[in-house]
């Protein structure tokens, strides 16, 4: 059995699930004697090293079990990453480009959510490396995450109507079919976690009392919940004829090898399962889709948020309120209608649409990569940045200018001085105060990154920079004025390459009156954005990375549906991908870059 050895010792520094997996296998041999004792390879250094950091994390830091084993399980890789079992490997030599290197490597799979718990794994394992001498600097201060916004995302939901479909669909004739109803029945009925389903056991219900306690161990609290006929009678029939016999007091076992109670995961294994078969037009989804579905279903039902929280075991009343976002139909009671002005003189012959030029200043083009002394630094933190998932593409203009001017004036230079910085903001005169302004913040922002590794680095003081002009008083438009405006868009002409010029412009400027829509978000808008089944307009990706939904009034969606037949008619692409103000018959160009 030495081949065994041999391939658990070749990849449990490769492939790490395929190590467990054979190391399962070896010690399965040795119980049963065909594996002498002894044979185990000696451990790496770097599994020496892990070893102590998950005792540290268990210990000092005192943290759960699924949080040590997702944080060693990133520490792991970087250790791959850095070829920690390589020979004569020591972290006082490790430099933050590695560090930085491997998260770039992370990012290319990880989203910036996900990547906000690896930056957090790394920090805390370079941290426990310095605070036990083995680092020469603190290298966790100068790893930057990226930067997540509360409630960029929508939580999931399914209509009501949906989930009942979904859950009569499934096939209770079967013991395995008769679980899964009961396991997703309960999910949609109480809106209890995966985790907290799957603990659930005989002793939890009082059957006389018709009390059903839950255990929540995301706050280690048991709350009771009433146990309805509904599911008295769905969980008595589980129990009559599909639970297996066993001593196990989980109430949902497993009905294949290894016996036991089942895991979270397969709730939404089941979940899947139901929702292929059901034959039902309903996306792929996890478990926790029936649990949002649940508390929209409360909300929609004038349930208290307090209430609402209570069921759900909030401890705090924020975490509920987030499914106030999914009040459809109390959002759409304020949303507008088109307006409709009663007396508008109309001018005699066609409308001519010639909008105002200004010239724009001179600006030197850029090459394409940065060529000054600092060029290195300046890659190095446009990376970064956008391995924290920031687009970085106006920023990295800025730096261009200022990479630009460096070698222009300072060729030869190889140091930075406070005079370059100085005499490169006369440079900016010709911009508005509060560019200039996003200059000077982006330059200095660059110059903090670079102090990191030149301490002598001159850092400007963000007192001394100007300050940026208060934006003006907002223009309010009263709907009779938008009226008149909507007027005069509808006769503007056809062009050649859109035919639907002014039913196009029209629909821009109802959706950005109607809906208070911005206008990048109006102009991204793409055809599968839109719902007239439920006169929604759903906003993706928006400012600060959030989404969010926007109900049409019956006028604005009436618009909306009027637009997509006149669309069809001119045959305008109707992909779904296409931008729903399209500027051409293809619909790849939104009304930007029209030129009227």
């Amino acid at each position: 059995m030495h081949a065994v050895a041999d391939a658990y010792c070749h990849f449990r520094s490769r492939h790490h699930y395929i190590s467990s997996a054979t190391r399962c296998l070896q010690l399965f041999l040795r119980e049963r004697g065909s594996v002498p004792e002894g044979t185990t390879p000696p451990p790496l250094p770097g599994e020496i090293e892990l070893d102590r950091f998950t005792e540290h994390l268990r210990r000092d830091r005192g943290l759960a079990a699924n949080t040590v084993l997702a944080q060693t399980h990133q520490v792991r890789h970087f250790l791959a990453f850095l070829r920690f079992d390589a020979k004569n490997f020591q972290l006082s030599r490790l430099e933050l480009e590695r560090v930085e290197a491997f998260l770039h490597r992370k990012a290319r799979t990880n989203s910036r959510l996900s990547m906000q718990h690896v930056v957090a794994a790394v920090r805390g394992f370079l941290r426990w490396e310095y605070t036990r001498g083995k680092l020469s600097r603190p290298l966790h201060r100068h790893i930057d995450g990226p930067r997540v916004y509360r409630l960029e995302r929508l939580p999931k939901a399914l209509p009501w109507s949906q989930v009942r479909a979904l859950l009569d669909s499934i096939d209770r004739s079967t013991t395995r079919g008769l679980r899964d109803f009961s396991l997703l029945y309960l999910t949609a009925a109480y809106g209890l976690r995966s985790s907290e389903l799957v603990r659930l056991t005989l002793d939890d219900f009082d059957w006389r009392k018709r009390i059903l306690r839950v255990y929540q161990p995301k706050n280690k609290q048991v709350i009771p919940l009433p146990l309805t006929d509904e599911a008295a009678g769905v969980l008595i029939k589980y129990l009559r004829k599909a639970r297996p016999v066993s001593r196990d007091r989980h109430l949902f076992l497993r009905f294949q090898a290894p016996a036991g109670s089942l895991a979270p995961a397969m709730v939404g294994d089941a979940l899947e399962r139901c929702r292929r078969a059901s034959g039902l037009k309903l996306p792929p989804m996890g478990a926790h889709v029936l649990r949002h579905s649940f508390a929209v279903h409360l909300l929609r039902q004038g349930v208290a948020m307090k209430t609402i929280g209570d069921t759900l075991g909030h401890r705090d009343a924020g975490s509920t309120l987030v499914y106030l976002r999914l009040g459809i139909e109390d959002l759409r009671e304020v949303s507008m209608p088109v307006p409709i002005s009663t007396a508008i003189a109309k001018p005699s012959g066609s409308v001519v649409y010639r909008p105002r030029l200004r010239a724009a200043p001179f600006h030197r083009r850029l090459p394409k990569h940065f060529h000054s002394f600092l060029a290195t630094d300046l890659q190095r933190f446009v990376q970064i940045k956008r391995t924290q998932g920031c687009a970085y593409r106006i920023e990295a203009v800025m730096l261009g200018r200022w990479d630009d001017f460096l070698h222009r004036r300072y060729p030869k230079s190889r140091q930075l001085r406070p005079e370059m910085f100085l005499n490169w903001t006369p440079e900016l005169a010709h911009l508005t105060l509060n560019v200039q302004c996003a200059y000077l913040r982006v330059v200095r922002n660059f110059l903090q990154f670079h102090a990191r590794d030149h301490t002598n680095t001159f850092i400007p003081d963000a007192l001394n920079l100007p300050k940026t002009t208060p934006p003006p008083l907002p223009r309010l438009v009263l709907p009779d004025e938008m009226a008149r405006v909507l007027e005069v868009a509808q006769r503007l002409p056809a062009s050649t390459d859109n035919p639907l010029r002014a039913e196009t412009f029209r629909l821009g400027l109802i959706l950005l009156f109607c809906c208070g829509l911005r206008r990048n978000e109006l102009l991204r808008l793409t055809l599968d954005h839109i719902d007239l089944e439920q006169s929604l307009i759903h906003i993706e990706n928006t400012k600060f990375h959030k989404s969010r939904l926007v109900p049409l009034s019956p006028t604005v969606a009436n618009e909306v549906a009027k637009y997509l037949r006149q669309r069809q008619q001119r045959k305008v692409s109707m992909n779904p991908k296409a931008f729903l103000l399209a500027n051409g018959i293809h619909g790849t160009r939104h009304m930007l870059t029209t030129r009227s």
